[in-house]
């Protein structure tokens, strides 16, 4: 795990809620906290579409992208002040590392977890796995690929 402190947070917020880096991302939970805290669960809820045949959604998924989800929390935290506070865990699939290695098939997802607080912005990077192993190769390259993520989209940071 890395924590990475983002040194421009309007750049982040601005690649967060306006600019699509992160659609693509599954979002398992969030929490917003303005002048209340609001929490949403990213699972999907396949049955909400159990009777409408017009919707194409993908059975297998099971949390929404991030891209479905932004509008909902951007309208939270619009105002003229600054949320206290904001979490987002974001999910990746293991194949986004696969040029780089194989991957156990104990690796669950790769995680990016945004948390806002004090106007203070860090993002870590974490493997969630099904199974203990004492292998950390999967660890090293997830955090050198969060590393990339955040330089790609000119996110500057320092390690922490």
């Amino acid at each position: 795990m890395r924590l990475f402190k983002i040194k421009d947070t309007k750049n982040f917020m601005s690649h967060l809620f306006l600019k699509d880096t992160f659609d693509n991302y599954s979002l398992i939970s969030a929490d917003i906290k303005t002048f209340c805290t609001y929490s949403i669960d990213g699972k999907f809820e396949k049955n909400f579409f159990k009777n409408d045949e017009n919707t194409d959604h993908d059975q297998e998924k099971n949390y929404c992208k991030w891209s479905n989800l932004k509008s909902t929390a951007t309208s939270l935290i619009k105002g003229r002040n600054t949320p206290l506070f904001m979490k987002f865990i974001f999910s990746l699939t293991p194949d986004i590392l696969s040029e780089d290695a194989e991957i156990d098939e104990g690796v669950e997802s790769l995680t990016l977890t945004v948390r806002f607080d004090e106007n203070a912005l860090t993002v870590s990077s974490a493997v969630n796995r099904r199974n203990f192993s004492l292998d950390r190769s999967i660890d090293e390259l997830w955090d050198k690929k969060a590393e990339k993520i955040l330089l790609e989209a000119g996110l500057a940071f320092e390690e922490e």
